[in-house]
Formats: structure tokens, C-alpha cells, sequence
């Protein structure tokens, strides 16, 4: 029943924030729906507080810093979305993961249901912009974004299938959705977004490699298995017209801007950090010049070196948990395995282009991650040694 519970929840999170892109009312429900663990915690007498991290520590040092740049600047706005970014981690990272359920299955379940509704309605809606699908989004980058993390979550699942655990839903199922997902974002033409999907099929193979390196049979078939894929996407291409003309486009992009491939930002990152202080400028620092589609450099500017730095160092040690619990190999489990780090893989690199933050529906996974891969690394190996003796 919990388990239930919970992915309804947080099926509906995932699903306001994504539409809030559009409907900005929507971020408010997005905000209140976050500590809806908070409440289901006060009524559950069982549960117990989640032990606290070393990305923890970091993210209340973040939290700290942007308090005090925001009284320094005497920025009401930049201090509402700090507190909102505390009640949120509050809610998803720390309360959320004390209920001690298969986190990352509910997780990926909610952003499946969530992100195939975004799907139905887009094909409903169908609009393009500039030649581009853009689905429910005024901008195409917007439904790229969205799609790459239902993308990623559907290669979690499917990677399970060589890591030998149960195979709840067939991988014929799981390989077409991802197609399918793949083939939409290059319909929106978000080279971030095509990017980001083939990075993280790229480090899946290779995770899997360093998880079965001592056997060749199996790297192999890895290999032969990359390869048939390949030819597969290669061939629906020549013979989908439409398919083949949106890669055209995004390879006429890279073509179009070689010169400057940051598309005149890194000339934005330059000035902000030339202007950058200790306790940034506020929220209206990009106020009448263009934004810094940089999730780090706009932190940057809004809160100051002391915050961004501590950040990242939130960001860095939750990679690092993540990758360490990636490339284990863990037998006796039957878990999303390369799920928190692909998408942290995804966050960091979505983040350099866009900015990824507040109610964002892979900051909310980002969030409840935070409190979950620790967890689950050290379960994991804790339970593949058990069983080994």
C-alpha cells in the first residue's frame, strides 16, 4: 500500500513540474506536493529518520551561503527560492527515503507514468516550432529536456537485463519504448538532449564492461549487442524521411555554429564570473541581458562563489556514491543498478546548457536520489556479502 502511495505522489509531483513550464501556477502545486512525505511521515510512527550523508552536509552549507547572499543583496525572491529548495530537500531527500521502500523502483515508475502523459498530450497537442516538434512546450528544447529523462530511466531498465536480475518487464517492451523516446528527441532537435542520451549509452556499455571484465564472453557480447543497435538506428533512419531530416538539422547546427559551439554563452559565462562576488548579485542580476543557460554560473550569480562552490561539492559527492555503486558488481539485488548515476550523468550535463534547478522534474530526482544511492550501495554490498558467505 505504501509502495502505491508513494508512486502516485510522486507521479503527480513529476507530472506539475514538468507542466509547469508552461502553467507557472503550477509551480506552487509542484512546491506543496513535495512534502507530501513530510505528512505521510507524521502519521507513520514506524518510520525513521534516514541517516545524514556527506552530500548532505554540503547541500545545508549550499543552503547557509544562499540564506546569507540573499539577506546581503536584500533579495526577497532569492530567499524564497532557497527556502523552497530547503523544504523541498527536506521533503524528497531526507523524509521521503526514511520510508525505507524500493526508492529508485517508485522513482523510476513515476517518471515513466509522468513523462508518457507529457508524451499523450503532446501528441494531442502536436505543435512545432521552428520545423521542430515542440509537443505541449512553447520551445522544443523544453520537450528534448523532458524526454531525455524518461530516455535514461528506460536504459536503466534495460541494462538490468545483463546484469542478470528479474526481469519484471520484457526487454522487447523496454528496448521499443527507448527507440520510440530516442526518436522524439531528435525530432525536437535539442542537440543537448541527443547529446545526453548517447553519453549515457556510451557509459552504460562501459560500466557493464568494468562489471564483467573478467569475462569475455560476456564484453562481447556487450560489444556485438552496441553494434546491433547501431545498425538498427542507422537503417530506421534511412528509412523514416522525417527522422533522417531532424539529424540532418541538429548535424547542420554543430556545422552552423563550429566557430562558437556554447552559441555565444561562454562570452555571458566570462562576464558573469569577471562580475561574480562572494554573495552573488540576486535574482536580478540577468535582468535586461541575456540568460546564462548554465545552471552552475547562474547559481554564480545569483548567490556568490560560497554557495556555488558548495554545490558542486554537493553534486561531485553524490556522482561519486553513484558511480561507486555503478560499477560494482552486486549480485543478490534486484534494483536499478546505473539509474542514480545515469541521471546524474544527465543532470550535470543538461545543467551546462540549461538552467536545471528548483522545481524542475530532474532537480525533484536529483533530491530524492540524494538520500538514496548511499543507502542503496552500502545495502547492496552488505547483502552480496551475506550471501556469499
Amino acid at each position: 500500500m505504501r509502495f502505491f502511495i508513494l508512486t502516485i505522489c510522486m507521479s503527480v509531483l513529476l507530472l506539475f513540474s514538468a507542466l509547469s513550464y508552461e502553467i507557472s501556477i503550477l509551480i506552487y502545486f509542484t512546491v506543496f506536493f513535495s512534502i507530501f512525505p513530510i505528512i505521510l511521515f507524521i502519521y507513520n510512527r514506524s518510520a525513521n529518520i534516514r541517516r545524514m550523508y556527506v552530500s548532505d552536509i554540503f547541500f545545508f552549507l549550499f543552503i547557509i551561503c544562499g540564506l546569507l547572499s540573499a539577506l546581503a543583496n536584500s533579495d526577497m525572491e532569492s530567499l524564497m527560492n532557497i527556502v523552497c529548495m530547503l523544504t523541498m530537500y527536506i521533503g524528497l531527500s531526507i523524509i521521503y527515503n526514511s520510508f525505507q521502500t524500493a526508492t529508485l523502483h517508485v522513482l523510476a515508475i513515476s517518471i515513466c507514468l509522468s513523462h508518457l502523459i507529457i508524451l499523450f498530450l503532446s501528441f494531442f497537442m502536436n505543435r512545432v516550432v521552428f520545423n521542430a516538434f515542440a509537443g505541449i512546450y512553447s520551445n522544443p528544447n523544453m520537450m528534448g529536456l523532458a524526454m531525455t529523462l524518461l530516455a535514461v530511466v528506460l536504459l536503466a531498465g534495460t541494462i538490468q537485463y545483463f546484469q542478470g536480475v528479474t526481469k519484471k518487464v520484457p526487454i522487447v517492451v523496454l528496448v521499443s519504448l527507448f527507440f520510440f523516446v530516442f526518436y522524439i528527441i531528435l525530432l525536437t532537435q535539442s542537440r543537448t538532449a541527443a547529446i545526453t542520451v548517447l553519453f549515457a549509452i556510451i557509459m552504460s556499455m562501459a560500466l557493464l564492461a568494468i562489471q564483467n571484465a573478467s569475462s569475455i564472453r560476456k564484453v562481447g557480447a556487450l560489444v556485438s549487442v552496441l553494434c546491433v543497435l547501431s545498425m538498427t538506428f542507422i537503417f530506421s533512419l534511412s528509412k523514416i524521411p522525417i527522422l533522417n531530416e531532424a539529424v540532418q538539422k541538429i548535424v547542420g547546427k554543430f556545422q552552423r555554429k563550429s566557430a562558437d559551439l556554447s552559441d555565444g554563452r561562454m562570452a555571458i559565462w566570462q562576464n558573469i564570473i569577471k562580475d561574480s562576488t562572494l554573495f552573488g548579485h540576486g535574482e536580478n542580476y540577468h535582468v535586461g541581458q541575456l540568460d546564462a543557460h548554465n545552471t552552475f554560473i547562474a547559481l554564480l550569480a545569483e548567490y556568490g562563489w560560497l554557495a556555488v562552490t558548495f554545490f558542486l561539492l554537493f553534486v561531485a559527492a553524490l556522482l561519486w556514491n553513484a558511480f561507486s555503486f555503478a560499477k560494482k558488481r552486486v549480485k543478490y539485488t534486484n534494483m536499478l543498478q546505473l539509474l542514480p548515476f545515469l541521471i546524474l550523468i544527465t543532470y550535470i550535463l543538461l545543467s551546462m546548457t540549461e538552467i536545471i534547478i528548483y522545481t524542475t522534474p530532474i532537480m525533484i530526482v536529483l533530491f530524492v536520489l540524494s538520500g538514496n544511492s548511499f543507502t542503496h550501495h552500502k545495502l547492496a554490498l552488505n547483502s552480496s556479502n551475506m550471501n556469499k558467505t
